[in-house]
């Protein structure tokens, strides 16, 4: 209830008891005029109520002093009557009454009031009127109980306000509870949709400027800014989906063997990607002797820890954020020792307790202009709570905050993540001006090369200026020197000298690439770390400071494992086909279980790839027919469940039915690597080194030529996909083009028999069809495509068969559409191609007299010159029918010619459909 309601409802209150009050002065001033009591007591009794009702109708002073002033009046009456009334008892019970009355006042100091008037009335008949006859015990044993009496009503009523005072006062804080969780959910929405529309605008923004950039180097960067924006995106998403999980309580964790040195590099690449332009320093310490193989879920670790990581850059303008990450041997393996310092805001004290809670951030009024949707730390700590683990907050308000954390992890590799080779022959300088830098961030730098100097276990030394760099040079000449882009430009010419004598590696902060034309130098980004360090010293980096964003690694080949995929789906096979090759893996096929069965029967395969969702015979009942035969080959050969049913335990539901391992589609190659190592017989897996592991993606940063050039007569086209995605899921651009010709070749292959089912009205067969349609389209880029057939799938499952009834025109539509795209930029016909209006199958149809509307608004649009409002107009017409015909070419044709400002030209073809 407002307050100003709640003033409201207390006004009538008091009418009432005012009302009520007004009657019992009536009645003890007509008793007192039957008796012919002393005249001035209904004077006084006459006075009373008029005050009573001059106060409260004038409404003076606070509504206490009115309840008070009321009360006194009341008392006092009541006292008088009791006076010269000489029934005890008779007295009580307008007493009791009046007390009962000012209890609606719901104010418990009169109640204490009303409880004095009867002690203080019992006390005068007692002892100053006397008129209780202490020697009848009859009349006295009746005036004692009626006391007694009036004494509990009294005291009940005292109770039963106190009570509703303490449920006011606890609904009052539920209310402001829900108020404040409201408000949080609120501003929780609003930053999800603030977190997602910026990098959502960031990503279309910067492909239209890249469609128009005739600069390499310009669409490089651009890329990049894509990239970082794709990124934060899928962490807002990601976000999401663990804090549903944690809502339900349903946090599952992976156990799977990973390499420690892979997620330390992933968190150094998705840390720097948050400073943001800020005059932040990021400072990365480690122990080098790290072991190289733990079990664990390493997804949700990582995912953990740059939850921390992000949320102190978020709070934090300059100085620095730190990372350490260290070890202790314990009996069942190590505990990872993480620390995540910074220089920040800080916090106060009656922030950190509720630091964790969902929906928060510590200053939701400082914190705004930070981005976030602040969930990341409630999810970190369930995440290490879940893995056994610890979580621990240290801060200092405007100084800065330490997050802790405490991670067991079993080991299965416990050789060291870092080994410098003929230690013994290098010599490091490292040449930092430290005078760069300020207060905590100077000596967290010191901190980090002092550390980093004990780790690698090499002779090195650190120079604080260019005269002691030069002075120790030229006494004991340096195998490797590190410096910072700044110091290469206190002497270029110097440096470029040295770069001829020994490796001379220049660390970058990121805007000074350009600036080093010298190929003897090579060149690394910050932070200044051990890995990259170690790779330079064992001549393992390469010349090419941009390289590592273009490559993607496959750090082994499998030449002699032969592997049977099974999809009904042939552009998804010649996806994983394709990521295979990489492996150079023996790949075979089939398209349904059945298929699958007889290959299996008849062959032999180190592993089978099974998709989930099939016609007919699914990957789960193919599987359990699998393991009924007999041999013990076909109840032991590794299956991995392959899908695109990534949500909550789809995993765990998939591992229950008997699949060894599962894949997701797409297939991202870090998670394959780890795949195939777990799956795989050691002596099948051939190390390579990285120059001979190192696939080559070319970043292509516009669309082909040739589909620009040409005309897209479709709603959904070659325009529309991702290409980028494409490239990623398909394993290169090469084998992105070729997936696309493939389904350029199928022509009507790909969508007719997704409509004969949907005719048929075959809806279980109809779900495995679109699913198909779904991880297909999302391996090319066809994002748009492939959540609409994801709805549709989803409308199948639950049985909603109206929705795919009014859905399913519009997403066949778009899938005709990029398929005559496809076969349109690859130039093949399709001698069976379909008319336009024919191929709109069940669209809505609109009747004559919504036509005659539609002519007539878009007429009134015509004549005021409002090309808008003639797209308004039409915008409901789409993906509806005239007399059988789509009117959706009509309208694609009027667009145009609105958009070149033709608008009569736009209105005749649609008054001529």
């Amino acid at each position: 209830m407002d307050k100003i309601a709640q003033e409201k409802q207390d006004k009538i209150i008091e009418m009432v008891i005012v009302v009520i009050i007004s009657l019992h002065l009536l009645a003890i001033m007509g008793i007192a005029l039957f008796y012919e009591w002393p005249s001035w007591i209904p004077m006084f009794l006459g006075f009373a109520m008029v005050m009573i009702w001059f106060v409260n109708l004038g409404q003076f002073g606070s509504a206490n002093f009115r309840v008070v002033f009321t009360t006194l009046f009341m008392d006092a009456a009541v006292i008088i009557y009791s006076i010269f009334e000489q029934n005890m008892i008779l007295v009580l019970i307008p007493l009791t009454a009046v007390t009962v009355t000012m209890a609606l006042y719901a104010y418990t100091p009169i109640i204490i009031m009303s409880l004095i008037t009867i002690v203080v009335t019992f006390v005068i008949h007692a002892f100053i009127l006397q008129t209780i006859d202490f020697s009848n015990p009859a009349e006295l044993f009746h005036t004692q109980i009626s006391t007694i009496n009036a004494l509990i009503i009294c005291g009940i009523v005292y109770l039963w306000v106190r009570l509703r005072k303490m449920y006011e006062r606890y609904m009052r804080q539920f209310i402001q509870e829900m108020e404040r969780a409201e408000k949080g959910k609120d501003d929780f929405l609003a930053n999800v949709s603030h977190e997602i529309r910026t990098p959502v605008n960031t990503i279309s923004g910067l492909v239209d400027s890249i469609m128009q950039e005739d600069n390499p180097e310009k669409m490089k960067e651009e890329l990049a800014k894509i990239s970082q924006a794709g990124r934060s995106l899928m962490f807002v998403v990601t976000d999401i989906l663990d804090f549903s999980e944690l809502q339900q309580g349903e946090i599952y964790l992976a156990e799977e063997t990973y390499n420690i040195s892979s997620t330390i590099n992933d968190l150094v690449n998705m840390s720097a990607g948050q400073q943001n332009n800020k005059k932040v320093e990021l400072i990365v310490n480690y122990a080098a002797d790290l072991p190289r193989g733990l079990i664990g879920d390493e997804k949700r670790l990582r995912r953990a820890i740059i939850n921390i990581v992000n949320n102190a850059f978020k709070f934090t303008e300059e100085g620095c954020v730190i990372i350490d990450i260290f070890w202790r041997e314990e009996a069942y393996g190590i505990n990872l020792l993480i620390s995540i310092r910074d220089t920040g805001i800080g916090m106060k004290t009656e922030e950190l307790e509720n630091l964790f809670n969902t929906y928060n951030q510590a200053d939701a009024g400082r914190s705004r202009n930070v981005g976030g949707i602040g969930l990341g730390l409630a999810i970190s700590r369930a995440i290490i709570q879940k893995m056994g683990g610890t979580i621990s907050v240290y801060s200092n308000y405007e100084k800065g905050t330490e997050i802790r954390l405490v991670v067991p992890q079993k080991v299965v590799d416990s050789r060291p993540i870092i080994t410098i080779r003929n230690a013994e022959m290098v010599h490091v300088g490292i040449y930092f001006n430290m005078e760069h830098y300020e207060g905590e961030t100077r000596d967290a730098y010191l901190e980090s090369i002092l550390n980093m100097k004990d780790q690698l276990n090499v002779k090195c030394q650190f120079c604080r200026n260019l005269a002691e760099l030069k002075r120790r040079q030229s006494e004991n000449q340096f195998t490797h020197l590190f410096i910072s882009s700044v110091e290469y430009r206190e002497d270029t010419e110097y440096f470029d000298m040295l770069s001829k004598k020994m490796k001379v590696i220049v660390v970058l902060d990121g805007e000074y690439s350009r600036e080093i034309s010298n190929q003897n130098i090579y060149q690394i980004y910050k932070p200044f770390q051990l890995m990259p360090i170690a790779q330079a010293i064992n001549n393992e980096l390469e010349n090419d400071a941009l390289t590592n964003a273009t490559k993607q690694i496959v750090k082994y080949i499998c030449p002699d494992v032969k592997v049977l995929v099974v999809d009904d789906n042939e552009l998804n096979i010649q996806v994983i086909m394709e990521i295979l090759k990489r492996y150079q893996i023996r790949v075979e096929y089939a398209l349904s279980g059945t298929e699958a069965l007889k290959a299996i029967t008849s062959r032999d395969f180190d592993f089978v790839f099974m998709d989930h969702m099939m016609p007919e015979m699914d990957g789960v009942e193919t599987l359990h027919r699998l393991r009924e035969l007999p041999g013990r080959y076909y109840k032991s050969v590794p299956v991995v469940a392959l899908t695109a049913n990534a949500v909550a335990g789809a995993r765990e539901m998939l591992l229950r039915e008997g699949f060894d391992d599962f894949l997701e589609k797409p297939v991202e190659i870090s998670v394959l690597n780890r795949l195939l190592l777990r799956i795989l017989n050691p002596n099948k897996i051939v190390e390579v080194g990285e120059e001979a592991a190192v696939v080559e993606k070319k970043p292509k940063v516009t669309p082909q030529p040739v589909a620009e050039e040409t005309e897209s007569t479709g709603t959904y086209s070659l325009k529309n996909l991702d290409r980028e995605k494409g490239y990623v899921y398909c394993g290169g651009e090469d084998a992105f083009e070729d997936i696309l010709q493939i389904y350029a070749n199928k022509g009507a292959k790909n969508y007719q028999p997704l409509q004969d089912l949907y005719e048929k009205k075959d809806w279980a067969n109809y779900i495995i069809a679109i699913h198909g349609v779904k991880s297909s389209m999302k391996a090319i880029g066809a994002n748009e495509l492939s959540e609409q057939a994801r709805l549709l799938e989803m409308a199948g499952k639950e049985d909603n068969i109206n929705y795919i009834i009014e859905n399913h025109a519009k997403v066949y539509r778009m899938f005709y559409d990029l398929i005559h795209d496809l076969m349109h930029h690859y130039g093949i016909e399709d001698p069976e191609e379909k008319p336009q209006q024919e191929v709109a199958v069940n669209l809505p149809e609109l009747s004559d007299a919504q036509m005659a509307i539609l002519k007539k608004n878009l007429e009134d649009a015509t004549f005021e010159l409002n090309g808008d409002k003639m797209l308004e107009v039409i915008k409901p017409a789409r993906g509806m029918a005239y007399h059988g015909k789509s009117l959706d070419p009509v309208i694609r044709q009027m667009e145009q010619k609105i958009k070149m400002s033709d608008l009569m030209s736009a209105y005749d073809l649609f008054s001529n459909s």
